[in-house]
């Protein structure tokens, strides 16, 4: 067994896979997920009983006393309870914020990849090998790299819908588009996406 594969990473492409690997396959990414969401949701909830609880005072100021005395009341209590007013907003503010980051990670930090320049090498030809013996990287724009790793060194093997994602590290990772395998090539992965899941 002897194959190559030979590529450009496209932007779109990576874009999608480093999605899926740190929502779906990167523990470290399922905790910041799981944190922003439980974060977000105790910040609104928060907000949201806080202000319950100023409703139903007012509520009860206007059942309690007349109409004209109740306003006045009003008035005076808003210019009391500023403070929670103001820590309403803030829980509202941030807990948004904090679901709207576990929505979306890490789109955010994958943008910025994109657009540093640093980065471009991400996206340059590179050669896959894969033999017996494990996978070898090779980048075009970097002729001195050469990386070899053994199959009971990988970490795992995710399969990524259009994607294997090959897991070296927690953060080291290399990105196989399906379409370049062959059915007996795909096959072969699967085999070896096992090997890699139920290792010890």
């Amino acid at each position: 067994m002897n194959l190559t594969y030979l590529y450009c990473l496209k932007k779109e492409d990576y874009h999608k896979a480093i999605r899926k690997f740190n929502r779906k396959c990167s523990s470290r990414g399922k905790k910041i997920i799981v944190r922003s969401f439980i974060a977000g949701i105790s910040l609104l909830s928060a907000s949201v009983f806080i202000g319950v609880l100023i409703v139903i005072q007012l509520y009860q100021l206007t059942q309690e006393h007349p109409k004209y005395i109740a306003h006045r009341l009003a008035k005076e209590f808003f210019s009391q309870q500023y403070i929670y007013l103001t820590i309403i907003v803030i829980y509202l503010i941030i807990g948004i914020y904090f679901v709207y980051r576990a929505v979306t990670y890490p789109n955010q930090k994958i943008n910025h990849q994109l657009t540093d320049p640093e980065n471009n090498i991400l996206f340059s030809e590179k050669q896959i090998m894969i033999d017996t013996i494990g996978i070898s990287s090779k980048i075009s724009a970097q002729p001195d790299y050469d990386q070899t790793w053994r199959w009971d060194e990988l970490k795992k093997i995710h399969d990524a819908d259009e994607y294997f994602i090959i897991q070296i590290t927690e953060d080291k990772i290399i990105i196989l588009p399906k379409h370049l395998l062959s059915v007996d090539d795909l096959e072969l992965f699967m085999s070896k996406k096992l090997m890699c899941t139920h290792k010890k």
